[in-house]
């Protein structure tokens, strides 16, 4: 009840293009938190599942087949209701952190703020009035295909030049590629580049790498202070991997924004990192059923934890 988390596993896996492997792997990390705290299906209250895609609420087993084709618009996690016999709840995943953020992190006590996933791609969940804001057809909160220039790269959306392709976890890796071809000098030469590895390599102070965080800050620094002059958030907080390099992303991030907000001293200053880490987004899928189960326990029958 105070979101402590009892069990945690994590495991890298292509989700946007396997589907099936996606599935089966959600079973066997399921399978292992229930085996660790010794527990039986029958005192699971629900499951919250986050995906990387918009979500409409109305018909939340559909996901974009822009942003996932693989999945042929269908999320089918309905083998997580047969195999647990329990409510599951699909959400973005941008605004499942900004839900994490809001109960346990740096928005407590904030009623406007925007969480920032910081991932492959990029994400914005908007807590306003202290309540996820979904937009007219449930899909706010897209800031990575925000177009920074129209003649730019072509993004997964179709569109060209978004945020995503000069920020997103694969932008990391293209641009370093480039500068290290180039002959700069780096630890990270002969090394597999992974944008975990130049966001530690980053936080070890490697130049090259600063570089290309630095570069990254700026582009979400545009899109952030657009956002800031738009919405008048609170707060702005920065969750996801490459939220890790600290303040090689927020300096510069926060003097792009500085020079590109009405209120420039104020908006910069209320630019923040997540405080929940790597599981903050899981922490807001089991948040969800939590807030589901108390709201309205009658949706969860027979569930010995709610009673």
């Amino acid at each position: 009840l105070r979101g402590k988390v009892r069990s945690w596993r994590s495991q890298p896996h292509p989700v946007r293009t396997d589907p099936e492997g996606t599935r089966r792997l959600i079973l066997e990390l399921c399978d292992q938190c229930l085996d660790e705290e010794r527990q039986s299906a029958d005192n699971l209250v629900g499951i919250g599942v986050a995906v990387p895609s918009p979500v409409d609420h109305r018909t939340p087993d559909r996901l974009s087949e822009t942003v996932l084709p693989a999945w042929k618009g269908q999320s089918v996690f309905q083998h997580l209701r047969d195999r647990y016999d329990v409510p599951v709840f699909i959400d973005n995943d941008a605004n499942l952190g900004a839900v994490a953020e809001r109960w346990w992190g740096a928005g407590r006590g904030v009623d406007h703020f925007t969480y920032i996933k910081l991932g492959t791609g990029i994400g914005a969940g908007h807590i306003i009035g202290g309540q996820v804001f979904r937009g007219a057809t449930n899909v706010a909160g897209e800031i990575g295909h925000l177009s920074l220039d129209p003649n730019g790269e072509r993004c997964v959306c179709g569109n060209r030049g978004c945020l995503t392709t000069f920020a997103g976890r694969e932008a990391l890796v293209r641009r370093t590629k480039a500068r290290l071809d180039e002959g700069g000098e780096s630890v990270l030469h002969g090394r597999e580049l992974t944008p975990s590895a130049i966001e530690e390599a980053a936080e070890q102070g490697d130049a090259l790498a600063i570089d290309v965080v630095h570069e990254a800050a700026h582009y979400l620094g545009i899109a952030v202070a657009g956002l800031l002059n738009l919405l008048n958030p609170g707060a702005v907080i920065l969750g996801g991997g490459m939220a890790r390099a600290g303040e090689h992303l927020l300096v510069p991030l926060r003097e792009t924004v500085i020079h590109r907000t009405l209120v420039n001293s104020v908006a910069a200053s209320e630019i923040r990192l997540s405080e929940l880490g790597p599981r903050s987004i899981a922490l807001g899928a089991a948040t969800v059923v939590l807030a589901t189960a108390l709201e309205n326990p009658a949706l969860f029958p027979g569930r010995r934890a709610v009673a």
